[in-house]
């Protein structure tokens, strides 16, 4: 069947949803340790898009390393806790020629570029490449970091140059202050397993020649020093979900902190937490969110919890987990609209050993049960889509089903002999007051064809929306349409005029019944209803004359026109979430990165700062 998939128009708005770790994303990794979990890391992460260095890797910090006061997060001239001596301004201060600090700033390969010949993919590579100061930069140069106790140079948020004072190199080094080491420990981490496969041919004077281990012990033991002594914050969390919206893959040692351990120890002794998702995976108001986690250790778990809070850093709410099998899960009650959940997960085993992962996130949109128009169902992700099942009688329901490569909603009462069954599938609300010139259209394939068995189609303006159908009062509308004859032979239904239909809360419904003496099968997909929204106070050409380039796309699009300063713009898909949300830096010919958004129909929302909205459609391929 043609793939369809829906499209909504929304008027709200939600906060910033940033990409998370993509379920199963390290299944491959787990239950491994020391060079095999290095290896099935760089399997992992070594295929990704390789960014041009400008201006990509300019654009990039646009959305990487911005401060929340929206200045550059330069980690050379950074001051956590204080006012740096000066902040960067993005783009406008670029180097740029520079003569002392604070003149500009650049792009800083903390894995200096002469270590692999400034080869490609590794030069442009964001999650080694910083913005800081071009000077400070300059200063460094292609200096190993180590520990200084006698600088030469001091920067002024306090990075050194000087003599290495780490037992087992004597030259000269740069030190970062102690908010950044970690995060560099990590950028290193990630560089010796993303390029694994090229390692042997760098050469600087902390690598050993080896994939494995891949630094020299001195360096080795400061990393891992580093990474301890600076756990993975907020910021890197954020960089790391940023940078995997460009360049479509992530640094494990920042999603999973115990993997340095599990890699470079000599025995991973702590527990394994990886898998983690939510059900539902996307969570709206009023739905309690159980938590998922695949946890395992070399001994035995004794004690896992759950800590949930609405304030980033502040989990002062705790849940046991319970276990099936490596399974384990917890729930968080329900919060509601507008409200962001922030949760981690705590293992710890027979030894003490404890293991923390880093923080997660969900938003809680509002729904009321009440889909728009037009809207198209092909059942392609594997369920009944928006579409609820419920049976009245017998053991047989509506299921999704998959032949030849097409997927489609599938009902038979036959299993060995005929049963006797009653079974809806049923749409949400949909407010058909919001809209006219409203129209449906489906196909349906039937055989086993008998007398007894009836397939209907039908509405009612009085459903409540769950328990038996038949205490609502329905309207029959298959007269209207053209139906399968058998023989699994697709029959498209025509389009059938609903434009007479009126009220808040209609529901449509495919309604299947057959007797104990025979039972047909009846296949239906490609379910659309189509309508004109009638516009009720959405000013929805405020902008002037503003269109996406290229629609369809994949990756980057562009909005050509008019913006207004400081606007917005929102990504809805076809249930009224946000997928995407970013705030405008220029008012014309602005560029949005929708690479990470799965191919679809979508809504995407211009609103400006006094509350003027555009809605485009937007298709991404």
């Amino acid at each position: 069947m043609k793939k369809f998939l829906f499209f909504i128009i929304v008027s709200f708005s939600f906060s910033v949803v940033f990409a998370q770790i993509p379920t199963g994303y390290y299944d491959n990794a787990q239950g491994l340790n020391g060079a095999t979990l290095k290896t099935a890391l760089h399997n992992i992460i070594k295929t990704h898009t390789a960014l041009s260095y400008t201006p990509g890797v300019w654009n990039a910090f646009s959305t990487t390393d911005r401060k929340a006061n929206g200045k550059v997060w330069d980690i050379y001239s950074d001051v956590p806790g204080g006012i740096p001596a000066y902040e960067w301004t993005f783009v406008s201060q670029q180097c740029g020629t520079y003569a002392k600090e604070g003149d500009c700033y650049n792009r800083e390969h903390s894995f200096p570029q002469s270590w692999f010949g400034e080869a490609s993919p590794m030069v442009t590579d964001v999650f080694h490449i910083y913005p800081t100061d071009g000077y400070v930069n300059a200063k460094r140069g292609n200096y190993p970091f180590g520990e200084v106790n006698s600088p030469t140079w001091t920067s002024t948020n306090g990075s050194k140059l000087g003599t290495n004072v780490t037992s087992g190199y004597s030259g000269v080094v740069f030190e970062p202050i102690d908010e950044y080491k970690g995060d560099l420990a990590r950028s290193y981490f990630y560089m010796a397993t993303c390029y694994e496969d090229k390692l042997t041919s760098f050469n600087s004077v902390i690598l050993d020649g080896t994939t494995y281990p891949a630094y020299v012990l001195w360096h080795l033991d400061l990393l891992i020093k580093w990474h301890e002594a600076d756990p993975v914050s907020q910021k890197e969390l954020d960089r790391n979900n940023a940078i995997y919206v460009v360049q479509q893959n992530r640094n494990p040692y920042i999603d999973h902190p115990e993997y340095v351990g599990a890699v470079w120890g000599t025995k991973s002794t702590a527990p394994s937490i990886l898998n983690v998702y939510t059900n539902p995976l996307v969570p709206t108001e009023n739905d309690n969110v159980i938590v998922y986690a695949t946890i395992t250790d070399g001994g035995t778990i004794d004690f896992t919890e759950l800590s949930w809070g609405t304030t980033s850093g502040s989990l002062t709410n705790t849940v046991s987990m319970t276990a099936v099998g490596s399974l384990y899960s917890a729930t968080i009650p329900a919060q509601v609209a507008g409200t962001r959940v922030y949760y981690k997960i705590i293992a710890e085993d027979n030894d003490y050993e404890r293991t923390t992962t880093s923080e997660y996130n969900y938003y809680l949109s509002s729904f009321d049960g009440t889909i728009l128009l037009p809207f198209t169902e092909n059942f392609e992700n594997g369920d009944l889509g928006i579409f609820t099942e419920y049976s009245v009688i017998g053991t047989q329901k509506w299921y999704n089903y998959a032949y030849s490569g097409n997927l489609m909603a599938k009902m038979s009462g036959y299993e060995s002999v005929a049963i006797a069954n009653e079974d809806w599938l049923l749409t949400p609300k949909i407010d058909f007051n919001s809209y006219s010139n409203e129209t449906l259209s489906f196909v349906t394939a039937m055989n086993y064809a008998d007398a007894t068995t009836t397939f209907q189609v039908l509405y009612s303006t009085n459903y409540s929306g769950s328990g038996d159908p038949n205490q609502a009062v329905w309207t029959d509308l298959s007269s209207s349409a053209t139906w399968s004859s058998g023989a699994y032979v697709w029959a498209p239904s025509g389009s059938i005029d609903l434009s007479g239909i009126a009220g808040s809360t209609v529901t449509l419904a495919f309604k299947y019944k057959n007797a104990s003496t025979a039972a047909e099968t009846w296949e239906l997909d490609d379910v659309v209803v189509s309508a004109t929204p009638i516009q009720t106070g959405i000013e929805n050409a405020e902008f002037g004359s503003v269109s996406i380039f290229p629609n369809p796309s994949s990756d980057w699009i562009q909005l050509n026109g008019m913006l207004d300063q400081n606007s917005s713009v929102l990504i809805f898909n076809y249930l009224g979430q946000l997928e995407l949300e970013e705030n405008l830096k220029n008012t014309s010919n602005q560029q949005i990165y929708i690479g990470g958004l799965k191919a679809g129909i979508y809504i995407l929302q211009l609103k400006s700062p006094v509350s003027k909205i555009q809605n485009l459609r937007l298709i991404i391929e």
